[in-house]
């Protein structure tokens, strides 16, 4: 049953006859706001469809982004954030603490898009054919900017499409740590527990992707 009503909720908000409703919280609200998603959780475990929903609601934007800045396509950050949750809201019973639901969504979202990537044919695209695959309207959505002109503009969006292309020719896991650390905002200590690996191999990851990324974008700024 608990599979029927997860599938329910989660197509319906990716084929858009759903409609989330992104919730900011009040400054100094954060313990009263764990204990109220570690509620959530609670009820979800017990398959309530509100519940559920509400998890999917809370989460689902991050994981999308996340997804899409891993594979790239819009196809597959669709099918891998359904994935992503229909395996996260089967195996709640298996969720050491509540609390803890975030953290294991993306590494449920993490797995999903390596397992993916390992399974098809490393791809050799310029950065050309990978610029022309962004155009569409499946790209995670980016806050608005009404603090720059038209030239400004135009210039980051250009150094942020760049920065996407460089983090597409990076290694599936430093592409990961990047993410991760720097776009999701997680420590290197929750971005070890989600990747099954030690804090010493996350921050050597970093590095590492750091110092590729660094070279690819100098190749940019210099031409």
């Amino acid at each position: 049953m608990i599979f029927v009503v997860c599938q329910a909720i989660i197509w319906g908000y990716l084929k858009g006859t759903l409609r989330p409703v992104i919730r900011q919280s009040p400054q100094g609200q954060g313990s009263a706001e764990a204990e109220a998603n570690a509620a959530t959780v609670n009820l979800a475990r017990a398959g309530d469809q509100e519940a559920l929903r509400r998890l999917y609601e809370q989460h689902h934007r991050r994981i999308y982004n996340l997804i899409y800045r891993m594979m790239r396509k819009r196809e597959d950050a669709i099918d891998l954030t359904a994935e992503t949750f229909l395996r996260a809201f089967q195996n709640l019973k298996h969720l050491k603490t509540d609390e803890a639901f975030g953290g294991w969504l993306r590494k449920v979202a993490v797995n999903l898009c390596l397992d993916q990537i390992k399974r098809r044919t490393p791809l050799t695209t310029s950065l050309e054919k990978m610029a022309s695959a962004e155009e569409g309207t499946g790209r995670p959505v980016e806050p608005a900017d009404t603090l720059r002109g038209p030239e400004e503009k135009l210039i980051a969006r250009e150094l942020g499409e760049q920065v996407h292309e460089a983090l597409a020719m990076l290694s599936p896991d430093h592409r990961a740590v990047i993410l991760l650390h720097h776009m999701d905002g997680k420590e290197v200590k929750e971005i070890a527990a989600i990747m099954d690996c030690s804090e010493g191999t996350v921050k050597s990851r970093l590095a590492r992707a750091r110092e590729n990324l660094r070279q690819l974008l100098d190749k940019y700024l210099k031409s």
